[in-house]
Order: C-alpha cells, then sequence, then structure tokens
C-alpha cells in the first residue's frame, strides 16, 4: 500500500493546494495502484471527499512547520506500509511509478543551494523505520530550533538515500532548472521560497498547477531525422566544393528575417519599404516563394531542415543560399554554385565539425531556423536586425502564411504569456523561449533587435521590452518572479524589529529595493536613510516612495568609498550583488554623520560585514539595534556569517532573535 501524504495547518495552505495537489497526483500515478491520499492538517473544511484525513494535534499544529514532523509519529501509518510525501507547493508534472515503487528506510532531497544539506519538500520512506525522527523531537521536549522540522530531519537522519540520486532528471527545483521550461524527464518540481506556484502567472506552470491541469510539456526540439542521417549529410556536405560562411567586419545595414508565420500576409507592406530603404531581406525556408509572389525578391534564403522533402524551397536563381551542413545532400545540390554553407551548433555531430579542414563557423541562436538566420545576420555584420514572421503560434488553424503541408499534424498545447493565451507547438515554445536567451546576448553585443507582427513571440519580445511594471500600486522590475511576493509575505517582520527599538529617532535600512520596507520604516522613525544600488531597483523606488523624511541614494553600502557594480539576477531583483566595476558608488555610513541611530538592517547580499566596517563608528556611539539577513552568503566577499557575530561581539553585541533569515543584534547593557 502506498500512503501519498501532505500537511496543511494554519492559513498558509488553504483547501485549494490540497485539492490541486490530490489531482496532480492521481493522473500521474499508473492506473489502479493500490494507495491512499492522505492530508494531515487541523481544519478539513473544503477539502475533496475522497481525500483522507488524520487530525494535528492542536498544540503542535499551532507551531506551524513542526507539524511534518507528526508523519514520523509511531501510529501515522501501518508499519511496512510506503509513505511518499510532498509539501503542498510542489508540482507533479509527470509519472510517479518510479517513486511510488521506492523501497528504502528514508529518501530525502538533495538541498538546491546547499550541496551537504537536505530539503524535506519530497520524502519517501518506509513507515515505523523512521519514528525516532518524532521521538527523538518529543523526548528533548519538543524545542524551536533555527529552520524548523527541516532543520530537525537534517540533524537525526543519517545517510538517507538523496532523490535525486535514486531517480536521476525526476525531480527538480523551481527556481534553480525550472523557470522558463520543464526538463524532459522531469516527475516533481519543488518549490522553495518565493514564488509559490499560484503566484506564477506565465509560462508553464498555471497549465499544470490546476484542477483537471495537463502534465508537463516538454518543450525538446527533435530533430526531424535520425541522428546517422544528420551526421551522413554533414560528411557530405564538408566533402562538396562550396563556399562556406565567415565572419564579416560592422556594417550600417539593416537585416530582414521573414518567418513564415500568420501574421506575415499583415506585414508585406513594411518589408517592401525596409528593402526599398537598402534593407537585405533574408528569407527562411518557404517564405523566398511567397515574398516572390507578393512582388518582394528577397536578397538571400536560409534553411536548416535536414528533410529531403526541403528541395522543393529552393528557388532557381542566383542569390545567395545559406543552407546548414545538416541539410539533405539533395538540398544542397540544387543550390548549385549560390550555396553557400555553415554548421548549426547542434548536438550529435559536434566531433564532425571540429575535423572540418577549413574550421569553418558553428552557428548557434537556438534550434529553429529562423533563430538561425538572426545568428547568422549578426555574424556577416548585421546590428540592426528586424524580424516580420516570428509569431510561434497558430492563428485560428493556421501556423503558416501560406500552405505548409510539412508542419500539418503537429502537436498543440496552450501557452500563457503575459495574460494572453496562444495555441502553439511545442518547436514554436521552443523558438520563443530560446529568443529571449538569443536577444539577450544580442542586445549585450550592442545589437537592435525588432520584432513585427503578433503573436507569442511578439509578446514575448513586448514582455521583455518592459523595464518596468505596476502591481497592485506599486512599480517591480518586470522580471521579477520572486521578491515581490516575499517582500509582502515577510512585511510584518519590521513591526516586531521597530518593538525593539528604544527610540525611534532614525532608522538606515540598506537595500531600499523598491522601497516596500522604507515606506512602512517611515511610519514609525522621524528619518529614514536607505541605499539601492541597483538601477532597475532605483528606477522602481523613486516612482514608488514620496515620503518626506525618507532620505534615499542611489549607492551601496560599504566600509571606504569608492565605485561597485552590480550583478543582476534575472528572475529575482532582491538578489542583485555587488562585483567588481565603477558604475555605481559606494558610501559609508560613518560619512553621515547622524545625530542618532536606532535601527540599521542590512539585506546586501553577502555584503553586510563590509557594511558593518563602513558604520563602526556610528554603531559604538548610538548602539542601534541591528538587524541582518544571513544566509551564508558572506563567503562570497571573505567573511562568514559566524566572523560577522564574532565581530559585532567585540562591539558588545549579542545575537538575541531570529526570523525567517534575519538575525537581531542587540548591544548587552
Amino acid at each position: 500500500m502506498l500512503n501519498v501524504a501532505c500537511v496543511k495547518v494554519g492559513e498558509r495552505y488553504d483547501a485549494h493546494y490540497v485539492n490541486v495537489l490530490f489531482d496532480m497526483v492521481r493522473r500521474n500515478l499508473p492506473a489502479g495502484f493500490e494507495g491512499r491520499f492522505i492530508c494531515f492538517t487541523d481544519d478539513a473544511t473544503g477539502l475533496d471527499p475522497l481525500i483522507e484525513t488524520r487530525e494535528v494535534p492542536s498544540d503542535l499544529a499551532s507551531r506551524g512547520w513542526w507539524a511534518k514532523l507528526w508523519l514520523f509519529n509511531e501510529g501515522a501509518f501501518p508499519a511496512g506500509e510506503r509513505v511518499l510525501y510532498f509539501d503542498l507547493d510542489t508540482v507533479v508534472c509527470g509519472p510517479l511509478d518510479a517513486l511510488a515503487t521506492y523501497q528504502g528506510d528514508f529518501a530525502i532531497l538533495r538541498d538546491a543551494y546547499r550541496s551537504e544539506g537536505l530539503q524535506s519538500s519530497v520524502m519517501a520512506w518506509k513507515a515505523g523505520a523512521c519514528n525516532y525522527i518524532y521521538r527523538c523531537w518529543f523526548l528533548a521536549g519538543c524545542p524551536d530550533v533555527d529552520g524548523g522540522d527541516q532543520a530537525w530531519i537534517e540533524k537525526f537522519v543519517k545517510n538517507p538515500d538523496i532523490l535525486q540520486e535514486k531517480f536521476p532528471g525526476r525531480l527538480r527545483s523551481y527556481k534553480v532548472e525550472c523557470r522558463s521550461e520543464i526538463p524532459r524527464g522531469t516527475s516533481v518540481v519543488f518549490f522553495h521560497g518565493y514564488p509559490r506556484p499560484h503566484e506564477v502567472e506565465s509560462g508553464w506552470v498555471p497549465e499544470v498547477w490546476k484542477i483537471g491541469g495537463g502534465s508537463g510539456i516538454e518543450w525538446i526540439v527533435q530533430a526531424n531525422v535520425e541522428l546517422d542521417a544528420l551526421r551522413a549529410n554533414v560528411k557530405s556536405a564538408i566533402s562538396r566544393d562550396c563556399a562556406w560562411v565567415n565572419q564579416h567586419p560592422e556594417n550600417k545595414g539593416h537585416a530582414i528575417i521573414v518567418g513564415g508565420g500568420p501574421s506575415l500576409k499583415k506585414t508585406m507592406f513594411y518589408i517592401r519599404g525596409m528593402q526599398m530603404a537598402g534593407g537585405k531581406v533574408f528569407a527562411t525556408n518557404n517564405t523566398y516563394k511567397h515574398l516572390l509572389a507578393h512582388g518582394i525578391t528577397p536578397d538571400a534564403h536560409v534553411m536548416l531542415d535536414a528533410r529531403p522533402e526541403n528541395a522543393e524551397f529552393v528557388p532557381d536563381d542566383l542569390s545567395p543560399k545559406y543552407y546548414a551542413s545538416q541539410c539533405h545532400p539533395s538540398v544542397l545540390e540544387a543550390a548549385g554554385p549560390s550555396l553557400v554553407c555553415w554548421h548549426a551548433h547542434q548536438a550529435g555531430y559536434t566531433d564532425i565539425v571540429l575535423s572540418h579542414p577549413s574550421g569553418a563557423i558553428e552557428i548557434g541562436g537556438g534550434t529553429t531556423v529562423g533563430l538561425k538566420a538572426v545568428a547568422l545576420a549578426y555574424l556577416m555584420g548585421y546590428r540592426d536586425i528586424r524580424l516580420f514572421g516570428f509569431d510561434s503560434c497558430y492563428e485560428d488553424d493556421a501556423h503558416h502564411a501560406y500552405a505548409q503541408p510539412l508542419n500539418d499534424g503537429q502537436r498543440i498545447v496552450d501557452v500563457t504569456v503575459g495574460g494572453q493565451k496562444f495555441r502553439a507547438a511545442p518547436w514554436m515554445v521552443a523558438q520563443a523561449e530560446e529568443f529571449k536567451d538569443t536577444v539577450t546576448a544580442l542586445v549585450h553585443l550592442k545589437c537592435v533587435v525588432t520584432v513585427y507582427g503578433e503573436g507569442l513571440l511578439p509578446k514575448v519580445a513586448e514582455e521583455m521590452g518592459k523595464r518596468i511594471r505596476e502591481v497592485n500600486g506599486m512599480y517591480w522590475p518586470a522580471s521579477d518572479v520572486e521578491t515581490r511576493s516575499s517582500v509582502i509575505a515577510t512585511l510584518g517582520d519590521l513591526h516586531q524589529y521597530v518593538e525593539l527599538c528604544a527610540q525611534k529617532k532614525v532608522a538606515v535600512q540598506a537595500g531600499g529595493n523598491v522601497g516596500v520596507w522604507p515606506k512602512e520604516l517611515s511610519k514609525h522613525f522621524e528619518r529614514v536613510y536607505t541605499f539601492e544600488p541597483d538601477p532597475i531597483n532605483w528606477e522602481c523606488f523613486q516612482k514608488n516612495v514620496h515620503e518626506p523624511n525618507v532620505i534615499a541614494k542611489q549607492a551601496a553600502l560599504g566600509s571606504k568609498p569608492g565605485f561597485i557594480a552590480i550583478e543582476h539576477d534575472a528572475f529575482n531583483c532582491g538578489a542583485s550583488r555587488v562585483c567588481d566595476g565603477a558604475d555605481i558608488p559606494v558610501v559609508t555610513i560613518d560619512a553621515l554623520n547622524l545625530p542618532a541611530c536606532d535601527l540599521l538592517q542590512l539585506d546586501v547580499e553577502g555584503y553586510e560585514f563590509e557594511a558593518l566596517k563602513g558604520a563602526e563608528r556610528t554603531i559604538k556611539q548610538h548602539s542601534p539595534v541591528i538587524v541582518l539577513e544571513q544566509k551564508g552568503l558572506g563567503d562570497r566577499y571573505g567573511a562568514t556569517d559566524e566572523e560577522t557575530t564574532e565581530w559585532l561581539k567585540n562591539l558588545g553585541y549579542k545575537r538575541v532573535h531570529a526570523i525567517h533569515r534575519d538575525v537581531v543584534y542587540m548591544r548587552v547593557n
């Protein structure tokens, strides 16, 4: 008998979370598998009637995360039966067959960030084999220790099986591995911290995390011929007497890359006008003949597809034909003397490319012909690249602006971006995802990429172009998917710090981020000083914070004046960190010459010790309550959390409290 278990206590997660997890488990377990789904809870209101419930004692339920240990009490499950546990914010996106057959005593996740740490979001065990976990905690007087039940499990379980090692590729972290896609073979995606599944508004999560949702969509583009055939095509191309693409110097022209999406028929006028103004038109696949039929003669033709059927797309003229070496020999032969070959950077035949005597260049840029054409245009010197017909989705039932039988019958999935839903084939979704990486790289190389038309990929481009966005009256970096939820959820912690301050004249806070904490502090202190070095966060801060008693500066705090640069996290605007460079000024708190300082709150991603050293005189003079985020990031700047604590101890400070990852220090009087 398999027992699939979860825990719901308190108000953090409602019944909907349990019901969604139940539905995901049911649709991903083998049909007819003998098992039960059990929710350990203090309130069964709203749960699906097919879910079994077990009561968590009220004294344990009131302690929040410690309720998970009740799973290991002696009567929780019949001895010898199998138990598979999921946190409520886990997403089941693929078959659970393998995990359901685990036969060991105890298995748990390896922590996504700590190579030697454990994470209890998913666990599997044999009932009765691990009762000592709860028994030891109970006999110890049910202590409250930092890290909660997960820390206790990590302390007492010796040499557990690691789920990622027992089932390679089946369990993955959302933050680390699955933000944009679900890698092939994934069965379980575990969430840790923020965002939680219901807070992810686009991409694959809303399509899977729901009652009646689907299993994970594998955004993997398969070659449409066997690998052996691809390798044979490349070898044949290398032996051919033809020109090969090489790198050109930068030019002032603009490249017009044309794909075959349905919106192409609405943009012919613009393509014609841009070509008349000197732009070079690169047609892909069958768009060449489609453009000819509409009075536009392309300047070049690009193909990647390895199927022999593509020979019908080869135009009968002398325009340059940039065809990949993996194209079928009959396609290359049909190109005649205007053939210019190139190697696609593609898994499966790199060894052959490396053996090419001419040292021909491999071209990256994604797995579709459209994105390869973009990379090709850059290699040929273009820094102004304009895309047409790159819809990456269906329009009604049409996948092209013209008949394209080779793509008929492909699988269709629903994709949501920026609140708008699109129907697309998996290769189209892959192209839209790869577009983000390709364009980001090109922008760093001083390119301008403009997308015309409508559809999934243009919507992705539109969202990328939004530097900031407004959410519930506050401005945030548009790319952020983690910080907003975390900041709002922990804002109440601030009041605990404020209560420890004997006076409330001056607070110093960093990083200011987009201004949520400084705004709240301004309600309690006569004056708030805050610092935020990240340019995007600072742009949001200026829109959000107008309180007259908040004094803000776009700068980093450090041990001495100078300059630094900022390294961004694409999805977490609270994880920006300082690095070597000279873009942003560094200031010291001591240089402010404050008349008072009652609270010093620092969350600067490991740079806390440097900021403290720059505040030594202020600390000695005013004895503020000091709050530091400590999560082991100080190592990156040469100071551990322990060294920071020791430094404060030498100034007469003692650690008095910990709230989440924030540690509170006060001077011992």
